[in-house]
């Protein structure tokens, strides 16, 4: 047993395996190449993301979304023959600075330790690229404020700034924690007064970042109005996008222990390492980093999977060891010459949360019948099975085309320019229409009223797309005219229905331009969560505003919100639940009748006829987390049947 224990030591140990072998196959699964062509709600918006890039769209004015110029470059959806090349070259180059940014910030570390790092990050980070980047950034900025006597510059002070720079204009939420890493580190290095690191660090970000962003095509006057629609879209985002697990798992009592759980143990493993540290300025300044990057992953992890934020703090664990203890110590036990363990002072803290990991794992594992390994072996090993030939890719995109054609559509809309209402932009790509998309082009990215105004307003402008092709679907069990609620209104105002075809409708631009509705209020109040409200017979638009208690903004900035649902009870009494986002309600929507296909949609739009419900509730998954009383705006949609005055145009046969 000894010698046996000698040899894996030995191998664990051995330069080879620790700094080259595994570090090489974290490349090769951190490397993506783009996936085959595809459809649906995410492969939609990937494929318009290399089209806004090739068309010049500015971002913040024409274009409103979570990812920037260069999200094309880090999506695995978005294929595009003319940006396929240099999709694999920025892929090599996010690869390789990872590379960089991890192997600069363990080569102190024990062979032991690294091994168990690398074996984490293989088998359950790299399923996920945000993971990467975001471990990755963290790494980079964990080595700016290392205590260095020696002050020359490492790999990491110049790859991370670049590295942040390029992630900056892929996604906001890399441009965010960047801003926010490097005001803390900032705090942390003038205390030191170590200037001179921070600013080669952050004048090398800041000159990448406007380098990149005129090379991407972007006006520099426009980089205000980026930032502002960053944070437009940010905010409400991570309220609206909040997938509560039950959702997903069919458990909401397992959900809520599961994430308070995890949030309590975070907590007290920090209040641990912060008194064993015993408040060191460096400790302080690395567990704002560690918790910022928690936060992010948690806000990430817990609202898709509750595996990534398991996957990610398992990983992180020799991270959390270190910010507590001795930088030269090692983490884990450490076999020494006469064959006997060692423990340091970091591990009765380790192996607590690693025995706590460890039976959370398999828990979550579990009730979400998606065990790691499996889903391991079918994102990345496959991915290198697969064959990624240019033919495959466009053998892919043909079939789609031929899959999802709409010959009778192409005919009537010749060259005209479309836009998608709803999330299947894939329709328009596959069939070569002239695109012409709304600022916010997703619907159900719409979570705030300016968003929906922001759309609103191009869609009465002299930009509005001459034709809209129209999918009935919502996502999370919302009503699906809630989601950009605004522009529906529109279309039922200012197009008119066309023809079916291919499970997708054709609506067509009014010559005299609509404008035929308008708003009469009937009735606002204010009244009590779980109280029904009636509503008058006829089309109705709702507004609802929700306040938040105190315990509810200080959840909602734990990355745990609320949910809410509006019920609606019909005549009949059967009453439907839908999720409500709240400030999707405070924008307003149609209400009633309530409406659910495409031919209900136009039933609405040519005559206001439909199912109408009698009244409505709003409730909340945590009355502890909301004001006991809301308030409403009634409001009955005028001259809908006024509408027919021209016949659609004929389907060519």
């Amino acid at each position: 047993m000894s010698n046996v224990l000698h040899i894996m030591t030995a191998m664990l140990n051995t330069r080879v395996i620790v700094r080259r072998v595994l570090p090489g196959l974290a490349w090769l699964l951190a490397f993506r190449f783009p996936l085959l062509p595809s459809f649906g709600l995410d492969p939609s918006w990937e494929l318009a993301m290399p089209f806004f890039f090739k068309q010049g769209a500015q971002f913040g004015r024409d274009v409103l979304f979570t990812y920037g110029p260069l999200g094309w470059t880090a999506l695995f959806h978005s294929y595009d023959r003319d940006l396929f090349v240099w999709q694999l070259v920025f892929q090599a180059v996010y690869a390789t600075a990872c590379l960089c940014l991890l192997l600069s910030g363990t080569r102190r570390w024990p062979a032991l330790t690294q091994a168990f790092f690398w074996g984490m990050f293989i088998l359950f980070l790299t399923q996920e690229q945000e993971l990467v980047f975001l471990t990755a950034l963290l790494f980079g900025f964990l080595g700016l404020i290392d205590r260095d006597e020696s002050g020359r510059l490492e790999v990491s002070h110049w790859v991370m700034p670049l590295f942040a720079a390029g992630l900056s204009l892929v996604k906001a939420t890399f441009f965010f924690v960047t801003v926010v890493s490097f005001l803390i580190a900032g705090v942390y290095l003038l205390a030191r007064k170590a200037p001179g690191r921070l600013a080669r660090a952050a004048g090398l970000y800041g000159f990448a970042l406007l380098v990149a962003y005129l090379l991407c095509g972007q006006d520099v006057r426009a980089a205000a109005d980026y930032v502002a629609g960053c944070l437009d879209i940010s905010l409400p985002y991570l309220e609206g996008m909040y997938l509560p697990v039950f959702l997903l798992i069919g458990m909401e009592t397992f959900a809520g222990v599961t994430q308070t759980g995890l949030m309590a143990l975070v907590v007290l493993m920090s209040v641990f390492f912060l008194i064993h540290s015993r408040f060191r300025p460096q400790t302080l300044a690395k567990g704002l980093l560690y918790w910022l990057f928690l936060v992010l992953v948690w806000k990430h992890g817990l609202t898709r999977h509750p595996m990534e934020i398991i996957h990610w703090m398992m990983a992180m664990l020799p991270v959390m060891g270190r910010l507590a203890g001795d930088p030269e110590a090692p983490l884990f036990i450490k076999w020494r010459k006469e064959a006997a363990w060692r423990w340091t002072r970091q591990e009765p803290s380790l192996v607590l949360g690693a025995a706590v990991f460890v039976p959370a794992v398999i828990l979550v594992a579990y009730a979400s019948s998606l065990f790691p390994i499996p889903r391991f072996v079918g994102k990345n090993v496959y991915a290198f099975v697969m064959p990624h030939s240019r033919a495959a890719y466009e053998n892919e995109r043909a079939r789609l085309s031929r899959l999802h054609a709409l010959p009778s559509m192409r005919a009537i809309i010749g060259e005209g320019s479309v836009d998608a209402l709803g999330q299947n932009q894939h329709k328009v790509f596959y069939n070569d229409f002239r695109y012409t998309p709304r600022p916010m082009f997703q619907s159900y990215s719409v979570y705030s009223e300016k968003l929906a105004r922001a759309n609103h307003a191009f869609l009465k402008s002299e930009r509005a797309p001459d034709f809209m092709i129209i999918d009935m679907e919502t996502i999370d069990n919302r009503l699906p005219l809630q989601s950009d609620s605004l522009a529906w209104l529109d279309v039922a105002d200012d197009y008119e229905w066309v023809c079916d075809e291919n499970n997708t409708a054709l609506w067509r631009r009014r010559a005299d331009g609509g404008g035929r509705f308008r708003l009469e209020q009937t009735a606002c109040g204010t009244t009590r969560l779980m109280e029904f409200v009636s509503l008058p017979d006829g089309p109705v638009w709702l507004r609802v505003d929700i306040r938040l208690s105190l315990f509810g903004e200080a959840r909602k900035l734990a990355g745990w919100p609320p949910v809410f649902y509006l019920d609606v009870k019909m005549k009949d009494g059967t009453i439907t639940s839908f999720r409500l986002i709240r400030d999707i309600a405070r924008a307003g929507f149609v209400v009633s009748p309530v409406i659910k296909s495409r031919d209900e949609f136009r039933r609405f739009a040519e005559s206001g006829e439909g199912r109408t419900p009698e009244s409505f509730r709003v409730r909340a998954s945590s009355a502890l987390c909301v004001a006991p009383e809301y308030d409403y705006d009634i409001s009955l949609i005028k001259n809908i049947s006024a509408c027919v005055d021209t016949a659609p145009a004929p389907v060519p046969q």
